[in-house]
């Protein structure tokens, strides 16, 4: 068996699986082996192999390459006498395979062999945005697949133990006759939702209704009892099949100019879809020593539907006036 180092240059090419037998009565003690792949053709990722059988026809070892090649890419595989084995393959005679190029569109990943060049392997894109997710403020969340691999990434605010959550606010700079989240602008997950309402009418009246709707739901699908105490007379109304839950009494134009009326509104288990919605809301103005009103109301919207959707109304025909205001708050 010769002792010295030669190289034996196989020329040619031949489909997957290709052989080469040394020829002859030959002996060789093979200490580097490179195998050129082409995979041009292939239809799917698939691990460049070399394996190595002894004269006797026994299976020496099998070294594949210590990544997958992307359908379409090529690769050139090498296999080193007492290298670093390969994908957890072992044996005595020898390291695994190490890709030392790929050719794809998509990124690479560098996989290095301490015995062997530096190489690039094939790295599909996730659709994830590159970029920083989570601050002093945020959080980050992501999703990841099977493989380990980040599929979305986003930022999160962090919300204080016991804080509220703003879910909408909207402050009118003309006069319009609602204000609305939007369908769908409310979300889930919380355990109420609180909303604050600031308003004034533009009709000639000392006091009319503010209401909200929900879903969109127009129709007569609300009832409500209320206290409304009004220079000083106290008067309770119960009021069915109305149009929208009452939230308060607002000033109109006939009030002093710069008077706004104020509601609070508190709807819990705003989300549950098994009992109606039932909510209560505490509102009115002052205006001067002349004329005020107080509303206390507990309305109910005769719907098993979770809450998604919130609208301010003053009713048909009259607008509220630039300044009025809404802010809905989830309650932790």
């Amino acid at each position: 068996m010769a002792t010295d180092d030669r190289q034996i240059f196989v020329t040619g090419t031949a489909s997957a699986p290709a052989h080469w037998t040394v020829p002859g009565n030959g002996q060789i003690r093979p200490k580097t082996i490179l195998a050129s792949f082409d995979g041009s053709h292939a239809g799917s990722p698939y691990v460049p192999t070399i394996k190595i059988t002894s004269d006797g026809g026994e299976l020496v070892g099998i070294y594949p390459a210590c990544q997958p090649i992307a359908a379409g890419g090529s690769a050139v595989t090498t296999w080193f006498l007492d290298g670093d084995d390969c994908c957890g393959q072992t044996s005595s005679g020898g390291g695994g395979g190490t890709i030392t190029s790929v050719t794809s569109p998509l990124g690479t990943i560098a996989v290095t062999n301490s015995t062997g060049p530096n190489v690039n392997a094939d790295l599909p894109a996730t659709g994830v945005t590159a970029g920083t997710y989570g601050d002093s403020s945020h959080t980050s969340r992501v999703t990841v697949d099977a493989e380990g691999r980040l599929t979305s990434a986003s930022s999160v605010l962090i919300a204080a133990p016991g804080t509220l959550t703003t879910l909408f606010d909207k402050t009118l700079l003309a006069s319009a006759a609602t204000i609305d989240t939007g369908a769908n602008a409310i979300p889930a997950g919380y355990s109420g939702l609180m909303i604050y309402v600031i308003g004034r009418r533009d009709d000639a009246v000392f006091s009319g209704g503010f209401a909200l709707q929900f879903n969109g739901d127009t129709g007569t699908n609300y009832d409500y009892g209320w206290t409304d105490q009004s220079n000083t007379v106290v008067t309770g109304i119960v009021t069915a099949a109305a149009a929208g839950t009452k939230v308060m009494e607002g000033p109109g134009a006939n009030v002093g100019a710069n008077r706004f009326g104020a509601a609070t509104v508190s709807i819990p288990a705003y989300a549950d879809t098994t009992a109606y919605k039932s909510c209560t809301s505490l509102g009115g103005f002052a205006d001067g020593s002349t004329h005020g009103e107080l509303v206390h109301s507990i309305s109910l919207w005769r719907s098993t539907t979770a809450i998604n959707q919130v609208t301010l109304t003053v009713g048909a025909g009259v607008n509220m006036i630039a300044g009025s205001r809404m802010t809905i708050y989830g309650l932790p």
